[in-house]
């Protein structure tokens, strides 16, 4: 997700956000079954700030919520669809 239209003083609480975002309920799931769901099925799912330099400007970073976790192959499709 990318964070760069997030206002400067907001930035300040991505790392909170980031912590509390794995443990909400969805409009279809609530946090108890989407958990349980995910101990079946993945490794955990992680959410964490990910700064990387701007490709062209030395001096301008690009800042983004990065998601990500681990499964076998079957379980690809939950964690694309479902999350």
């Amino acid at each position: 997700m990318d964070a760069r239209g997030l206002p400067e003083k907001h930035k300040a609480y991505l790392p909170l956000f980031n912590s509390v975002l794995g443990q909400l309920s969805t409009s279809k799931r609530s946090y108890h079954d989407l958990s349980q769901a995910m101990e079946m099925t993945t490794g955990g799912i992680a959410f964490n700030e990910h700064v990387i330099p701007h490709h062209t400007e030395g001096k301008l970073f690009n800042e983004y919520v990065l998601l990500s976790s681990h499964c076998l192959d079957r379980n690809l499709v939950w964690i694309v669809f479902e999350w």
